[in-house]
């Protein structure tokens, strides 16, 4: 599993079709990403 910016997809795209050019790939769309190098978790 990835996680990564919109404009991140497209370098994905090109890694995996070096590495297995018949990958099974799904993409979705998140409400948010909570981690490093996304958003701080915010508690109230």
């Amino acid at each position: 599993m990835v996680v990564c910016r919109k404009n991140e997809i497209t370098q994905i795209y090109r890694v995996i079709k070096e590495i297995d050019p018949q990958a099974f790939i799904t993409v979705d769309s998140v409400m948010g990403v909570y981690g490093e190098g996304f958003d701080n978790l915010r508690t109230k």
